[in-house]
């Protein structure tokens, strides 16, 4: 979602990325604190944004 500028992705777009990319060992079932984990460690951060009345998590890269 392109927002003021800013690309925001959801959760679950950013769990089957990092799913992804943890998944190369032989573990493949991840809880959510460990996605989280990983998706700071790729540099996103959370922010909570209002659109019509509702609210909801949307990550957003710091170097972009």
């Amino acid at each position: 979602m392109l927002y003021k500028g800013v690309q925001y992705l959801t959760y679950e777009e950013l769990r089957t990325i990092a799913e992804k990319r943890l998944s190369k060992g032989e573990k493949k079932n991840f809880n959510k604190a460990q996605i989280g984990r990983y998706i700071a460690d790729m540099g996103y951060l959370k922010r909570r944004i209002q659109i019509n009345g509702l609210r909801k998590l949307y990550y957003f890269n710091v170097a972009s």
